[in-house]
């Protein structure tokens, strides 16, 4: 065989790479209706397990209950995350891309007085003074104009130092402001984005107060430090980190609110299929006189009308998927953070009359 018959590495490799691809009938919506089938079974799966009962439902079925969970889950993680990290991708892109000077000082003062004014602002509004949510845009506004101030001090004393005699004029630090000034309300939303959903999974972790609070504030941390990072970039490795940071920071804040099981009951709950609170069902008279006769005096029909129907009252419905309803004693918070194991109560969705949902 002469060396011009003899095939090159390259022409074997693409060819293997030919006969593969063409072996492997990947077909794009097929493959993503699965995927989304098998994520939300795996959320539904770990809300099962959170609250040790397996109703009866065909999953295999339902497969728009399964869509749904998923697109959920998703859309709400991806939409959290998001916003938590573009306040570096726009740093980068609006103050970095602008040729702003920036330094180290500049670098936290945005991101230290978004931590210190939201966190004070929902310690505040979750403690003493709840009425203050209601001016959170006053507060980021107030906020932001005096981060903004600092930033553009601080930009303007370092372009005075670069340039001895030259003083900026007053246009360049109006320009300097506004451009400080709106990544610092972006920082802000950030911020609280980045705060509210590691609250929101962390109150049904099951963690002590302290130490579910000390996760939050340390994913909110983490997600400062990755947006630090991604504003010292150029815009389009900023984009390219911020996208990278965006699986792992997920799975962090997952992990550091216990798991799996605040996650599924997050999605649960915004889908209105689980976790409800503060709930009173009218059911059927045989189920208040089975109720008489069983063990159980955390459920028993406060009323009853002439039919013989009754209220259940200050329950929560754990689970209404299937063709059961898995409800609970309101849940009181615990001394330490402890979450007690409460009696369940299986009601068939026939013995339900109607629900009212305060």
């Amino acid at each position: 065989m002469t060396e011009a018959s003899t095939p090159s590495a390259s022409l074997v490799t693409q060819t293997l790479a030919t006969r593969l691809l063409a072996r492997i009938d990947i077909k794009p919506i097929a493959a993503l209706s699965a995927a989304s089938l098998a994520l939300g079974g795996l959320i539904v799966l770990a809300f099962f397990v959170r609250i040790r009962f397996m109703p009866d439902a065909d999953l295999a079925s339902s497969t728009a209950i399964l869509f749904a969970v998923a697109l959920v889950g998703l859309a709400s993680m991806a939409t959290y995350l998001f916003v938590a990290l573009l306040p570096g991708v726009v740093t980068a892109v609006f103050l970095r891309g602008r040729g702003l000077p920036l330094d180290r000082g500049i670098g936290w003062v945005l991101p230290g007085t978004a931590l210190v004014v939201t966190g004070g602002t929902l310690a505040a509004a979750s403690t003493c003074w709840p009425e203050v949510m209601g001016h959170i845009e006053l507060i980021w506004l107030i906020g932001s104009c005096a981060a903004g101030g600092l930033a553009a001090a601080r930009a303007w004393t370092l372009r005075a130092r670069s340039t001895p005699g030259d003083t900026p004029g007053w246009l360049t630090i109006a320009r300097d402001f506004g451009a400080f000034a709106v990544t610092a309300v972006l920082w802000f939303v950030g911020v609280f984005f980045a705060l509210q959903l590691a609250v929101a999974l962390g109150k049904d972790s099951g963690l002590p107060t302290w130490l579910s609070v000390a996760c939050a504030v340390a994913w909110t941390a983490f997600i400062a430090g990755v947006n630090v990072a991604a504003g010292g970039l150029r815009p389009k490795f900023a984009v390219v980190y911020a996208a990278l940071c965006m699986l792992p920071a997920a799975i962090t804040l997952i992990m550091m609110s216990g798991g799996t099981g605040p996650f599924a009951s997050y999605v649960l709950r915004q889908l209105g299929m689980g976790e409800l609170d503060r709930v009173e069902l009218v059911v059927e008279p045989a189920v208040c006189r089975s109720l008489a006769l069983a063990a159980a005096p955390e459920f028993r029909c406060d009323a009853t009308n002439a039919e013989g129907a009754g209220v259940l009252r200050g329950l929560t419905a754990r689970s209404r998927i299937g063709t059961q309803v898995v409800v609970e004693p309101q849940r009181a918070s615990a001394e330490g953070g402890k979450v007690a194991i409460l009696p369940q109560l299986i009601l068939r969705k026939s013995d339900i009359v109607l629900w009212v949902r305060r």
